[in-house]
């Protein structure tokens, strides 16, 4: 999810359901230089609209992250707008990623005719007509798209066997899974709720023990920045021992968090055939 914000051409911004911000692209930094991760707007963010047919950077930060608090509190598809008190234009929108599953995150963009540097694009009389239907077209088609977009991949991963994440361990220590397919919370015996809230809720059912040891071969790979591979033992609560294949890749970003892409796998049966033909032929060196 955070490679398919990336590659927007227009401005669009990635939001956990707590409302920390986990993902954006080059565009959306531009617009809204104040918006920093986790947090609220720098600079005057905290007052209304400078009165001028483009709101500064600053300024739609703060009208971002109050509309992100206004979908996270049920309010709905929320719009941004642009320009003094009364006579705004609507610029963008914020809305949950996917309705139906909260842990997706919340999606905020603003039309592409909105992601010119220094102004707004079009005449100051496009204001209330034409300028701002077409805008309003543009964006809800490019909401739509990615919506598209992203139900296939989810369609596909939740298909395949396994599971698959993009995972964001932040500079204050947290993970916070921006996708996962969804398989992977019944992989180590927890539920999607619990992933949500707290991304090591998936080392609830392994052994402390173990769970240090792959504490340090991820640290490991942070430094190197190399995939690695593992076999996880998970108590699962309702299907007893499982394995668990864990194959994954950091990728330090320059604020200092990592995102990791992975897969896994669930190789119970396989490790179970390993173990009985290992015996079988123990037993037969023995005969």
């Amino acid at each position: 999810m955070k490679r398919l914000i990336e590659a927007l051409d227009h401005p669009a911004w990635l939001f956990s359901a707590e409302g920390d911000l986990v993902a954006d692209n080059a565009a959306a930094r531009r617009r809204a230089a104040g918006l920093g991760p986790g947090g609220g707007a720098g600079g005057d963010a905290g007052g209304g609209p400078g009165g001028g047919a483009q709101a500064g950077g600053a300024d739609i930060a703060a009208r971002l992250r109050a509309a992100v608090d206004a979908v996270r509190l049920g309010a709905g598809p929320t719009p941004i707008g642009d320009g003094a008190p009364g006579d705004e234009t609507r610029i963008g929108e914020v809305d949950w990623l996917n309705p139906d599953d909260p842990a997706a995150g919340i999606l905020a963009q603003l039309a592409p005719g909105a992601a010119a540097d220094g102004g707004a694009d079009g005449g100051a009389g496009e204001g209330a007509g034409g300028g701002e239907d077409a805008r309003a077209r543009a964006l809800e088609a490019e909401l739509d798209a990615m919506r598209r977009q992203l139900a296939g991949f989810r369609n596909m991963a939740d298909s395949a066997p396994g599971a698959v994440y993009e995972r964001v361990d932040t500079t204050d220590g947290r993970w916070i899974y921006t996708y996962h397919s969804a398989g992977m919370p019944d992989l180590f015996g927890v539920t999607a709720e619990a992933v949500a809230q707290d991304g090591r809720a998936v080392f609830r059912n392994i052994d402390p023990a173990e769970v240090r040891e792959i504490a340090a071969k991820a640290g490991a790979a942070r430094q190197s920045g190399e995939q690695f591979e593992l076999v996880m033992n998970v108590a699962h609560p309702e299907r007893g021992p499982r394995s668990v294949l864990l194959s994954t890749q950091p990728f330090p970003q320059p604020d200092g968090s990592t995102v990791w892409y992975g897969d896994m796998a669930d190789i119970t049966a396989q490790k179970a055939a390993e173990r009985r033909a290992a015996q079988a032929a123990a037993d037969a060196r023995r005969a």
